[in-house]
C-alpha cells in the first residue's frame, strides 16, 4: 500500500472504476493490480520494461518480472515483439485484452439474473462478513461453470452458515453432495430435508444415548487417563503449527513431527518457505502421504501470510479458513493452542468415540458432532476435552481394536453395549 500511495501523491491517477468493480472476478491479485495501475497510468500500451516498474513502484525486479509473466498467463495483458520507430525488435505491453475481459463482465453481469437481482460474489461477502479473495472468487465462478444455479449455490451457502461454517471447501462439498443426490433446486433439497424428518420421526425408540449433562464421569475419567493433555505436534512458531495441521490429514502427529524436523531445519523462516522450490519441499513432506497436495498448500499459506502482511498469523477465523488447505478443525486446533480459545476440534478420533459414548448418532457430520459437544461440555473445559478425546480415539477406544476389558465406559460404549448392532 506504501508503493500505491507514492505512486498518487506524484500525480494523480485516473483509473477505470470497473477494474475495482471486477478484478477480483478476472482472478487479480492485489500486487498485480498495483501494476496494472502503473501500467494504465504509462498508456495502456508501454515498453516492457519490468526495472522501470520495480523502481517506480519499490517492487523487487524480478517479483516484477514474475507478475507481468502472470497476468500475460491469465491473458490480462499481451506482450508483444514488435519493431520500434527505428525499425529494432521491442516488447511491448497492451492491455486490450483486459478491457475486453472487463466489458465481457459488464455484459454478462446485465444479462446475469440472480437471486434479489444481487451479485453472487456481493452475498458471499455478506454472509462472511469480509471480502472474499480472488482465489474464492474463482472457485465460485467455477460452480456456475459447473452448472450449479446460483439458487442451488444460494441454498448451499445459507446451509453452511446455518451449521456455523464459512468456508467454500464446505459449501462445495455440499453442492457435490448435493449432485450425487440429484438435487437440482432448492426444492429438490426442501423435499429431501422433509422425507429426512418424516423418517426421522418413524425411527424406534430403541436408541443408544447417553446423557453426559448428568454425569461427569466421563470428564473424570478422561482427566485420569490424560491429566495434563496438549498437542503432540512439535512447532516454534505459529506458521510452523499452522502447516503441522494442515499436514497431520490422514497420518499421525509423529510422522509429520518427523518431517517438520527436516523442513524447518532447512527453510528457517516463512520467507525461506515461500521462495522454496516445490519440488523440493515434496520431497522432504513425502512420507505423509497426499505429500504433492499438501506442498501446495505450505508453499501458498506462506505466500499469503507474507503478502497480505499477516504475521504473527491473527486470531481471525474467516482469514485463516479463507487459507489453502485450511478447514475448520485446523482453525479450531490453531486458536486452540496458540490463542488459547475456547474451540473443540473434531478429527475422526473425537468423532468416533463421540458416537460410541453416545453423544453423537452415527449419521451425524464432523459440524454437527462439534455443536452437540459444545453443548454438552463446559466450555472453560472445550480445548482440554479436545486433546483428551483425540489421546482416548488414537490410544485406547481406536477405530480397530479397541482397548475395551479395563476401560471405565465399556457400560456406556456402544461398541461394548450393542456390538451386534453398531459393529461393523
Amino acid at each position: 500500500m506504501d508503493n500505491i500511495e507514492k505512486l498518487l501523491k506524484d500525480r494523480p491517477i485516473i483509473v477505470p472504476r470497473y477494474l475495482f468493480n471486477y478484478y477480483l472476478r478476472l482472478g487479480i491479485t492485489a500486487e498485480e493490480l498495483i501494476v496494472l495501475i502503473f501500467i494504465i497510468d504509462k498508456g495502456d500500451r508501454i515498453v516492457y520494461n519490468p526495472e522501470e516498474i520495480a523502481i517506480n513502484l519499490g517492487m523487487d525486479k524480478f517479483k516484477v518480472m514474475e507478475i507481468l509473466s502472470s497476468l500475460d498467463e491469465k491473458k490480462i495483458i499481451s506482450i508483444t515483439l514488435e519493431k520500434n520507430s527505428d525499425g529494432k525488435s521491442e516488447e511491448y505491453i497492451s492491455l486490450d485484452l483486459l478491457y475486453k475481459k472487463i466489458v465481457g463482465l459488464i455484459i454478462d453481469n446485465k444479462k446475469e439474473k440472480t437471486l434479489d437481482n444481487s451479485d453472487i460474489f456481493s452475498t458471499f461477502e455478506n454472509e462472511f462478513g469480509r471480502p472474499i479473495s480472488s482465489m474464492e472468487c474463482q472457485i465460485i465462478k467455477g460452480w456456475i461453470d459447473d452448472n450449479f444455479s446460483h439458487e442451488l449455490i444460494m441454498e448451499a451457502l445459507k446451509e453452511a452458515i446455518y451449521n456455523g461454517v464459512t468456508s467454500l471447501r464446505y459449501i462445495e462439498t455440499i453442492l457435490y453432495n448435493w449432485r450425487k443426490k440429484g438435487y437440482k433446486s432448492k426444492n429438490d433439497v426442501m423435499e429431501a430435508k422433509n422425507k429426512a424428518r418424516e423418517s426421522r420421526k418413524e425411527e424406534t425408540k430403541d436408541v443408544f444415548f447417553y446423557d453426559w449433562l448428568n454425569d461427569d464421569r466421563i470428564i473424570d475419567y478422561l482427566d485420569e487417563l490424560f491429566p495434563n493433555p496438549r498437542c503432540e505436534l512439535e512447532y516454534t512458531k505459529d506458521y510452523e503449527l499452522l502447516m503441522a495441521i494442515v499436514m497431520s490429514a490422514q497420518t499421525t502427529d509423529k510422522r509429520v513431527n518427523e518431517v517438520n524436523r527436516v523442513l524447518f531445519n532447512r527453510y528457517k523462516s516463512i520467507y525461506d518457505i515461500a521462495n522454496a522450490d516445490i519440488k523440493d519441499i515434496e520431497k522432504i513432506i513425502k512420507p505423509i502421504g497426499t505429500y504433492k497436495k499438501k506442498s501446495i498448500f505450505i508453499k501458498e499459506i506462506a505466500n499469503r501470510l507474507i503478502n497480505d502482511n499477516m504475521m504473527p498469523i491473527p486470531n481471525n477465523r474467516g482469514y485463516l479458513e479463507s487459507l489453502p488447505g485450511v478447514g475448520r478443525k485446523t482453525v479450531n486446533v490453531f486458536l486452540s493452542v496458540i490463542y488459547n480459545e475456547p474451540t473443540i476440534a473434531v478429527d475422526t478420533h473425537v468423532s468416533r468415540v463421540s458416537k460410541r459414548l453416545g453423544l453423537a448418532n452415527e449419521s451425524d457430520d464432523v459440524i454437527v458432532v462439534e455443536k452437540k459437544l459444545m453443548k454438552r461440555i463446559p466450555e472453560d473445559k472445550w480445548n482440554r476435552v479436545h486433546h483428551q478425546l483425540v489421546f482416548f480415539g488414537r490410544y485406547k477406544c481406536k477405530a480397530i481394536n479397541p482397548i475395551c476389558d479395563d476401560c471405565k465406559l465399556k457400560d456406556i460404549c456402544k461398541h461394548c453395549s450393542y456390538k451386534d448392532r453398531f459393529c461393523k
